[in-house]
């Protein structure tokens, strides 16, 4: 109170209003820190929440996560809770209690290993891998390793880091789609029939060796050409006159003539169609072609038998027998039961 005596009022009137100051900064201050307080919480809070539903998301995903040394030995430092779809315990690798080769089916190994040892080589930054494991159970899926390479601020590797997706539904629709393929492409190449598949602008871009063998091209010498190209002048008229038709039918079956290389005509027989996916989407013309040659000689040669039966009567039996013989046999019995018939006919007449 001494020091304070001699002080005169207005002085202690100004130094009250200063500590009031002073007093409702500090509590400014006071309400900014619980301010700051609470967002930095509110914050940390979300934050958690995010990492929880980040990792809730992965645990229940298809997608294994995992993070290892880049090293020799390559130790698993991190490897999500989800590879237990697979029936092992994520623990287990982090404890070195089983390594990721162990899973790692054994006819794999060696390729995976060699393939791994290239990247690190060629200092890949992203790679990926597609290969075989075996579950807890011995069962056998496939997966997809989708790895890249984390550094540190001097571009040393540090770790291996990536995700492992289950792709065995995948591969076995592969398969199963190649051996579909195969099964079609064997039954269309040791067909009997000529196969030709052509695009929009109807060139051909597949075609089968029944058809080279029918019209005496290779392969080579077809792709790339249009049907219109080998066609007689007749045919040719034909497809013009029906092609509008034609484009908007899907399915179609009728008659025509192609050129044969050495110059002769081959009648043929077309069953063709519009091949579509399963959206209706165009893929492409497919026609399956077949020789008429000998049909038409048959028929032509029984024609020619029953104008000249019904003209000539017996007389003309071994003639016409003589003039057969050059064909095939089947043709050849066909033709002289025809003629014995119609001489049979002629005789009761």
């Amino acid at each position: 109170m001494s020091k304070d005596t001699g002080r005169s009022y207005d002085e202690l009137v100004a130094e009250v209003a200063e500590l009031r100051a002073q007093l409702a900064a500090h509590e400014e201050q006071k309400v900014e820190c619980k301010q700051f307080l609470h967002s930095e919480i509110t914050q940390l809070k979300e934050a958690r929440e995010r990492m929880g539903l980040a990792n809730m998301i992965v645990e229940n995903s298809p997608a294994v996560l995992f993070r290892r040394e880049a090293s020799e030995d390559a130790k698993l430092v991190y490897v999500s809770e989800n590879i237990s779809q697979w029936g092992y315990d994520a623990e287990a690798f982090l404890r070195s209690e089983i390594r990721f080769r162990d899973i790692v089916l054994p006819e794999d190994i060696d390729h995976l290993t060699a393939e791994i040892e290239k990247f690190r080589e060629q200092d890949v930054e992203e790679y990926t891998q597609e290969y075989r494991i075996l579950t807890r159970d011995g069962e056998i899926r496939w997966v997809r390793d989708e790895t890249s390479v984390s550094r540190d601020e001097n571009g040393e590797r540090l770790f291996n880091q990536g995700v492992l997706m289950d792709i065995t539904q995948r591969k076995e629709m592969e398969e199963a789609l190649a051996r579909s393929e195969f099964k079609f492409r064997n039954t269309i190449e040791s067909a009997g029939e000529g196969y030709l598949l052509l695009d929009a602008d109807m060139k051909i871009v597949e075609v089968n060796d029944a058809c080279c063998r029918m019209l005496g091209y290779s392969q080579d010498e077809l792709l790339g050409l249009r049907t219109y190209d080998l066609a007689t002048m007749e045919y040719r008229r034909f497809l013009e006159r029906n092609r509008e038709r034609f484009l908007r039918q899907d399915h179609r079956r009728f008659e025509g003539s192609l050129i044969h290389k050495d110059g002769h005509v081959v009648p043929i027989l077309v069953n063709a169609n519009i091949l579509r996916d399963a959206e209706g989407k165009f893929l492409g013309n497919v026609a399956f072609v077949a020789d008429l040659t000998e049909q038409k000689r048959r028929l032509n040669w029984r024609a020619k038998c029953r104008k000249a039966c019904c003209r000539n009567g017996r007389r003309s039996f071994p003639a016409l027998t003589w003039q057969v013989l050059p064909l095939p046999a089947r043709s050849r019995a066909g033709i002289i039961s025809t003629i014995w018939k119609g001489l049979m006919r002629n005789i009761r007449r």
